[in-house]
This record gives structure tokens, sequence and C-alpha cells, in this order.
């Protein structure tokens, strides 16, 4: 049902190599066999991701998996994607700066969508889960942000999260 794939962006695994220096980061693609349909609510389209699991095969430090928990979460169009991306990476880490500043964050966020998402004719949808008991990865963090964003010309899933156990 999932195929996993690579993408080769710069500005992420520059980012990546910064949260790694002080905590977990996973950056993970995957192509779906089949378009997501939204028909059957953002609910059962986040469901059937974290059912299927190449999540867990992929970071097996998600596992176990809250699914009480992965249903508090908020589906965010590009535009309040893009924004929280640039927020979470302007909140740092406990300890370290991960961007300089607003500009950085901007510019490598919208290189990281250009680079690996955002393709012409295409749709992106994107859950930010909003409780961290939600993955065993997440819940013992004292800090963490995760995302499952989807883009629908390439029926792309990425998985992107941060966890610090400062």
């Amino acid at each position: 049902m999932f195929n996993r794939v690579e993408i080769a962006c710069p500005a992420l695994e520059e980012i990546g190599r910064r949260l790694l220096a002080v905590g977990e980061f996973h950056s993970v693609f995957f192509r779906s066999a089949e378009p997501v349909k939204f028909g059957n609510g953002f609910e059962t389209v986040l469901s059937e991701m974290l059912q299927a699991n190449p999540i867990g095969d992929a970071v097996p430090k998600l596992i176990p998996l809250n699914h009480s928990a992965s249903n508090d979460f908020a589906v965010l169009n590009k535009y309040e994607f893009e924004g929280s991306l640039i927020g979470s990476l302007l909140q740092g880490t406990c300890t370290d700066r991960i961007v300089s500043d607003e500009r950085e964050a901007y510019e490598v966020v919208r290189a990281i969508l250009k680079c690996a998402m955002i393709k012409p004719n295409g749709n992106l949808c994107a859950f930010r889960m909003d409780n961290p008991s939600w993955s065993a990865l997440t819940n013992g963090a004292t800090l963490s942000w995760a995302y499952f964003v989807y883009e629908s010309s390439q029926q792309l899933w990425w998985f992107v999260c941060f966890a610090d156990y400062y």
C-alpha cells in the first residue's frame, strides 16, 4: 500500500543534522499506491495511514502508537503548515536554536517544500499531531512536534518528527 521513497533535499538534510545534534529527528517519505480519499473524513485518512504502519517500520521507536491520542490533530493547508513548521524551527530545541531568525526559518521551509513536496497542480494537506502521547517516541520527550503531510499530485506522504529529551 505504501512504498518508501528517498528524496534528496539539501535544506532538509541540513535542518535534520542540526536537530539530530540534540535530539531525535525523523524525516521519511512514502508514496501511496492509491490516491487518498478525503471524502471519508480526515480522521479516517490519518487512521488508515497509522494502521498501515509504514511509519512504524521506518521509525520503530514510534511504536507502540496510542490511537486514541492520535485523534488529537489539526488539519493544515499548505500555508498553515508552512507557518506551523516555521514556528517549530523558530522554537528550536530545549537548549539550542535551529535557525538564526525568521528569515532563515522561512527560507528553509520554502526550500524544503519546493524541493520535496510542492508540485504543479498538487494539493497539500498536513496533519499536525497535537497530543505528544500519540507515539512512544514523542510521549517521553520534553519538547516534540510531528507532522504527516500529503501531496496529492505525487500521492506522496512525508512524515517529519522531532523529539528532545532534555
